[in-house]
């Protein structure tokens, strides 16, 4: 993933007051590459023990 590569956060403005005028240009230093990569490791196909567990008490549960 890459982001904001090209430096294209920025805030460009004018503030008018009474007495003066305010510019201002603001970047905010945002850009970021991000590499992610998975592997798994082992056998897919291993074989898992499931049990099924009766239990005498479930039909009273409300």
């Amino acid at each position: 993933m890459v982001e904001d590569i090209f430096r294209g956060t920025q805030s460009k403005g004018k503030i008018f007051y009474d007495e003066f005028t305010q510019f201002y240009n603001n970047y905010y230093d945002t850009r970021r590459f991000t590499l992610n990569m998975t592997y798994t490791f082992g056998n897919k196909n291993v074989k898992t023990n499931n049990k099924q567990i009766q239990l005498e008490e479930k039909s009273r549960v409300n």
